[in-house]
């Protein structure tokens, strides 16, 4: 045999070293192919949630309606101001509604009330008498000044409404004076 300086040089052995190593070998084939095997599974397990959480999402009903500047409103009393989201639940019927908007008096020293409202059938149109059921808390700001323009943000989750049955949203409005308006309304419905 030619030795080479510097390089491994082959081990001859006996035919007990060779089965030996040759066992080794298989079992670590073997630990192997089992490694792979489990981790196909988890791959797999892995990708069948990814496909029911892309099928959740994508069976979620939603909508944005964005209403710059409805008609305002000199009432005392809510009235709705018609901006119409409507959504049609498709899995959980649970829905987050989200309402921001800018609001706005006429006259200083005036309170504006804001809830945001939801029923089924023909949504209201804007200035039409308060209609539907409530969702969340009531937005009550007193302005100072007049024509000063105040944030507003209302949320709200509905827990139970029916899947295939189409509900609307609208927001309400209410001044103790002068007109009051909302504008850059934005109101979220999200099936979640």
């Amino acid at each position: 045999m030619t030795r080479y300086p510097g390089t491994l040089q082959p081990r001859l052995t006996d035919s007990s070293d060779t089965l030996e190593t040759g066992k080794a070998v298989l079992d670590l084939l073997a630990k192997i192919n089992d490694s792979y095997s489990s981790i196909q599974l988890q791959i797999s397990s892995l990708q069948t949630q990814i496909s029911n959480l892309t099928n959740q999402v994508n069976n979620t009903a939603s909508v944005d309606v964005i209403a710059a500047s409805p008609t305002g409103t000199t009432s005392a009393t809510p009235v709705m101001m018609g901006l119409a989201a409507l959504i049609t639940p498709t899995s959980s019927g649970r829905v987050l509604v989200l309402f921001s908007g800018h609001e706005s008096v006429s006259m200083a020293n005036k309170v504006l009330t804001t809830t945001i409202q939801w029923g089924t059938g023909t949504a209201p149109a804007n200035g039409a008498a308060l209609t539907g059921t409530q969702a969340g808390g009531t937005s009550v700001l007193t302005l100072q000044t007049a024509s000063s323009d105040v944030t507003v943000a209302i949320e709200a989750i509905i827990p139970s409404l029916q899947a295939g049955v189409t509900y609307w949203f609208d927001v309400t409005l209410a001044t103790t004076g002068g007109t009051a308006t909302i504008d850059s309304a934005n109101l979220v419905v999200l099936e979640v």
